[in-house]
């Protein structure tokens, strides 16, 4: 999920970034976020091409007010999902002729701010969201969240839920991390045989990581760095 942060401030903008990437840490939803001090400037890598799925935006902006931002944004894009935030309760007026997804009070509530993130991304979500294989003589479809790891044992992938329950198919972990890349949940590779959701690693050690279920799988020396990096990542500061 592609998330754009508008706001003069920049206590606000690295406290909002940091809750985020801390709840697409929980979730295991990969985010990538940009920040900008003027509403211009957004708009103006807006027309070039670059494309945002959320929008955080401060209501009153030193060069406009986020309103007039808004405006111009919807009129060539009518799915991003735009949040205002403003320490100003009675700026409500007019925000549904944008079509507003919520509105946060400053200073930002962790709660509220979570509350906000999980909705944007289950509306952000593809309908087709999820894996489809094929098991036995018939098609399955398994939603991203309800992975746990991916092992690959020969010629199958071997797939191991959070409930614990295990289905395989016939592919390549090579492959099916490179799909992975185009979804909004994040997978990491530890092992030429292991593929994990980041969403259930619950702590790293010198040659392995834990797994929420007492599962405990090894980290190749070939990944470690990676890991590790990544990892650090996720963890806000």
């Amino acid at each position: 999920m592609r998330i754009a942060i508008c706001d003069s401030d920049y206590g606000t903008t690295a406290t909002l970034e940091n809750l985020l990437y801390l709840n697409a840490a929980r979730e295991g939803i990969r985010i990538e976020t940009e920040a900008y001090t003027r509403g211009e400037y957004l708009l103006n890598d807006m027309l070039s091409g670059i494309s945002y799925d959320l929008l955080f935006s401060e209501r009153m902006l030193p060069d406009g007010s986020g309103l007039s931002l808004a405006k111009n944004i919807r009129s060539f894009d009518k799915k991003i999902l735009i949040v205002f935030h403003s320490s100003f309760h009675n700026a409500l007026e007019d925000l549904f002729h944008v079509r507003t997804f919520r509105f946060l009070g400053k200073p930002l509530d962790a709660l509220l701010v979570r509350e906000c993130f999980l909705a944007a991304s289950e509306e952000c979500k593809d309908t087709s969201d999820g894996l489809v294989f094929t098991e036995g003589h018939g098609q399955k479809k398994l939603p991203y969240h309800e992975v746990a790891f991916f092992e690959s044992n020969r010629r199958k992938i071997v797939i191991h839920c959070r409930d614990g329950s295990i289905s395989s198919f016939y592919g390549k972990l090579n492959v099916l991390e490179q799909s992975l890349r185009n979804t909004n949940y994040d997978f990491l590779r530890i092992h030429q045989s292991y593929l994990v959701n980041t969403s259930t690693i619950e702590s790293l050690s010198a040659d392995g990581i834990a797994l929420a279920g007492n599962i405990y799988l090894p980290v190749s020396a070939a990944h470690r760095a990676e890991v590790k990096t990544h990892l650090a990542r996720l963890t806000p500061p």
